[in-house]
Order: C-alpha cells, then sequence, then structure tokens
C-alpha cells in the first residue's frame, strides 16, 4: 500500500518514511558551500537584489533586531505569522526566514518542522529553491555524488534512446533548446548516469522532465543524480518507472476510484465515451505534471511533492479534471485527446491545493482503493 504523511504529523515525509538528516560535519560543510555559491549567483542576479536584501544585509538587520540565536528569530516570526498560508508574508520576510532556515537546515528540521512545513506549502522562493529541493530531499551529504563522474563515463545501452528525447524535453526552454549545449548536455550525463546506476529500470521517457526540472534550478549535476535517485527509491519513482509498471496502474486505479467518488456526473461520461484513466494521466504521473503544466505550477508541485510524496499528484489531478469538468462533459474521446482542455490551466491552482488538511476524504479514497 501506497503512504502518504498524516496532517497531524511533524516530520518531513517523503512518500512512506520521515526524512531524518544526518549530522554529518562534511555533510553541513557541503551544504554550506552550496550556500555560498547560491550567494554569488543572486548577488549577479540584478533583477533579485532590486527585491530583497543581500544575504548578508538580511542578517546584519537579524543581529540588529535580536540577539537571540536563529531558533529565536525563527520563534518571532512564527508567532507575529502563525499561519503563512492564510496570511501571506512579504517577499522580504520569505526570503530572510528561508535564508536563516536553510542555514541551520538539521536544527530547524527537528525544533521548527511545523512552521517548514507552512513555508514549502505558502512557496519556496525562486533563487532559493534548488537548495531548499537538496535540503528537502536529504541529499546534501549523499556520498553517491562521489560515483557520479565514474557513471556518466561508463557505456549505457540507453544512450542512444536518451539522445533522440533531449530535443524533445521543454524544447521551448532556453536551457535546453540550444542542440547539445550545457543543459542538454548536462540532462544527457545525469540520465544515463542513472541507466548504469540503475540497469534494471535504465531509463524511461517520463525521467528527463524531472531531472530538467531539477537542473533548471541551476543545481550541479552531481547533486541532481543524488535527487533524482533519492526521488526513484524513497519517493518510489521507481516503482512507476520499473518495466512492469506496478505503481503506474495503481495510480491509475485510486484516481478512477477519486474521480467516482468526487466527481461522479464525469466519471459517468468518461465511461460512456470510453475515455480510461491512462489516455490522460500517464504524463502526469511520469512526469509529476512538468509535461503537462507550466513550470510555475510544475515548480510548485514538485515542492509539495519532496515534502508529503505521491497525495499532491492525486490533488491537483482532481483539482485540473474538476476545473474543466463543463468543458470535459461536452467532449466526446476524440475531441478529448485532440484538445486536451485539462492541461490548461491558471497557474494559481488555488491554494488549497497544496494543503494536505483540506484533502483528507481524498486520502481515504486512495487507501481504500489500495486495499
Amino acid at each position: 500500500m501506497l503512504q502518504s504523511m498524516s496532517e497531524d504529523a511533524v516530520e518531513f515525509s517523503c512518500g512512506p518514511e520521515p526524512i531524518y538528516v544526518s549530522e554529518s560535519s562534511e555533510g553541513e560543510q557541503h551544504l554550506l558551500k552550496l550556500l555560498e555559491e547560491k550567494n554569488e549567483l543572486l548577488e549577479k542576479d540584478q533583477r533579485a537584489l532590486t527585491r530583497i536584501k543581500s544575504s548578508a544585509e538580511m542578517t546584519e538587520g537579524m543581529d540588529r533586531r535580536s540577539t537571540g540565536s536563529i531558533s529565536d528569530n525563527m520563534d518571532q516570526f512564527s508567532q507575529e505569522s502563525p499561519s503563512l498560508t492564510r496570511k501571506a508574508a512579504t517577499d522580504e520576510e520569505l526570503w530572510e526566514l528561508w535564508g536563516v532556515t536553510l542555514r541551520d537546515w538539521e536544527e530547524n528540521c527537528r525544533k521548527k518542522a511545523k512552521l517548514i512545513r507552512q513555508l514549502v506549502q505558502q512557496g519556496i522562493p525562486e533563487h532559493m529553491r534548488g537548495m531548499a529541493w537538496i535540503c528537502l530531499s536529504g541529499t546534501h551529504n549523499s556520498e553517491l555524488r562521489d560515483r557520479y563522474p565514474k557513471l556518466i563515463n561508463e557505456v549505457s545501452p540507453f544512450e542512444k534512446q536518451i539522445v533522440r528525447d533531449l530535443a524533445r524535453t521543454f524544447p521551448e526552454h532556453g536551457f535546453f533548446k540550444e542542440r547539445n549545449g550545457l543543459g542538454q548536455e548536462s540532462l544527457l550525463n545525469v540520465l544515463k548516469a542513472y541507466s548504469v546506476y540503475d540497469r534494471e529500470v535504465g531509463y524511461c521517457q517520463g525521467s528527463p522532465f524531472i531531472v530538467g526540472m531539477l537542473l533548471m534550478q541551476q543545481i550541479p549535476e552531481e547533486e541532481v543524480f543524488c535527487i533524482f535517485i533519492r526521488l526513484m527509491e524513497h519517493y518510489r519513482l521507481r516503482e512507476v518507472y520499473k518495466p512492469s509498471m506496478a505503481d503506474l496502474g495503481l495510480y491509475f486505479y485510486q484516481l478512477e476510484k477519486l474521480i467516482e467518488e468526487l466527481l461522479p456526473q464525469l466519471h459517468i461520461h468518461f465511461q460512456a465515451v470510453g475515455c480510461q484513466t491512462s489516455i490522460y494521466a500517464s504524463p502526469w504521473f511520469l512526469t509529476l505534471f512538468a509535461s503537462s503544466l507550466s513550470l510555475n505550477v510544475a515548480f510548485r508541485i514538485m515542492d509539495i511533492f519532496l515534502l508529503d510524496g505521491n497525495e499532491i499528484l492525486f490533488r491537483v489531478a482532481i483539482a485540473l479534471l474538476e476545473h474543466h469538468s463543463n468543458t470535459l462533459m461536452k467532449l466526446d474521446l476524440e475531441d478529448m485527446i485532440k484538445q486536451q482542455p485539462y492541461v490548461n490551466v491558471h497557474e494559481d491552482l488555488g491554494h488549497n491545493v497544496f494543503r494536505a488538511s483540506n484533502w483528507r476524504l481524498l486520502k481515504k479514497i486512495r487507501k481504500r482503493a489500495s486495499i
């Protein structure tokens, strides 16, 4: 049975188990190094500098306002904004709090897990998303990065297939548009390395979109490789990508049961026109919506996926189908396939989609469908 996190849990859950970040001093040093690299990138980004203070200025401002610890500052912010999901904090406050959170990630995971959950649900600032994804996935001290240089130099039986798919992955995005450019080269390296690392799965056509999203965050290749392995093994994407695709079939069945109970009229229409769940939901589950929705929405989905696991995929799927139900009810199967109206949606799916507390019924239905 697929598991997801309880609303009342405090630990970060990524699929079936909570994450506890290792207290490795080497890992902490590596994390600090990555943060410094991010700070350098931020300093070069003039657009970001017009919106927020530099990291140094924010730190000095915090020192002037309070002589307490990082934990004290987070306590103060938590008291002033007890529910970030109900009352949006300013950009400056979010940047400041995320900077503080990432600089002492391990301690804050233990002591301020509920606040971090609210922060992720509110939305991770664009320029901090890469660092946040590394921390949320628990890979900042992964030993797998040391294997990456060797793996990319080994021969993969999937290399030709990967190369064919490079141009089809985010073809309009500047980073991947250039043939044999830096983006396509990085994408090839990570996918090839994984296909050598896990020969049973090898390569699946949905994986370039997930790896591509990671690379867009300016995360180094070896870190992307570690995160992707974490997604495959700990978040169960491997069970979706394996040749049997057993979990993918289970996802289809669970989604069909959700539609039957939550959107009964649409379910009846789908049955009448012969629209099977796999026709429209395959790219949703195989690419975490990255091939179907705008990147801004796909990034938000990944934020929550790293926090709670696969539950967000079903929340978004139901939200999309409900949003377009009136249109879908008027279409036959051929028109559904041609128009795919359920992939066109405003970037704001609604804040509640990213909050698990409003989806208890969905969890109960999925649980029944897993037995």
